[in-house]
């Protein structure tokens, strides 16, 4: 196992990358959480990812990503009882547990119910470390074809309409996003012929608990 001075890449480290694509002129709307001064050096080292990548770096050096006015929410270091980290969520949704970080890594989600996951071999084998999308409309995970950083990228820089085009799912421009550890539960839900063809209800739920809902109908997912 690497030590946390291993693992902290003083030279070159992804952390100036992703403020380029924070403040450059037209990014989406984002928010830079401060990191967990208490969680982000174990949380590194749990991880075994270096500072050099993207995730490595938003785990040490960001409690976590806002985007979107509170759209996205891409996981770090997290804040106490403000925003969950990114390796207490992932033990908490059985994403990987003590001594196996194997199978596929929960880095984001959005405020609609849908889940962002990197495959480490639970997709398959073919598509490693390629990041995968749970939609708040399906049951199949679905490749984005993209890696990590090119993930972050896309969050900070594509046209987030490409995926967020139905109307009914979105708040009121008025509104106020749920928090960071929430999400609009639907019903009838969103994956089902009425919920599809009508205006389905909504609320404000945990995040953990429309995850494990979905996880347990979901064809193609990560075994439990």
């Amino acid at each position: 196992m690497r030590s946390l001075d291993d693992l902290v890449d003083r030279e070159d480290p992804a952390l100036p990358l992703l403020l380029d694509w924070c403040r450059a002129e037209g990014a989406n709307a984002n928010l830079i959480l401060p990191p967990d001064p208490a969680a982000r050096d174990a949380h590194l080292v749990r991880l075994q990812v270096s500072t050099r990548s993207m995730l490595g770096s938003l785990v040490h050096e960001t409690g976590g990503l806002v985007v979107g006015g509170g759209l996205l929410r891409l996981l770090g270091s997290g804040r106490p009882d403000e925003a969950r980290s990114l390796v207490d969520w992932n033990e908490e949704a059985g994403a990987f547990r003590s001594g196996d970080s194997g199978g596929f890594l929960l880095i984001a989600d959005d405020v609609v119910g849908g889940f962002f996951a990197v495959n480490g071999g639970a997709f398959g084998p073919a598509r490693l470390g390629e990041v995968h999308y749970l939609p708040p409309d399906g049951l199949d995970w679905d490749t984005l074809g993209l890696g990590h950083t090119a993930f972050v990228q896309w969050c900070l820089a594509g046209d987030l309409d490409d995926i967020y085009d139905d109307d009914r799912l979105l708040p009121e421009p008025s509104a106020s996003y749920p928090g960071f550890d929430e999400a609009l539960s639907f019903y009838p839900f969103l994956w089902s012929r009425e919920g599809r063809e009508g205006s389905p209800s909504r609320r404000v739920v945990p995040v953990a608990e429309l995850w494990h809902l979905k996880r347990g109908l979901a064809g193609g997912s990560p075994a439990g």
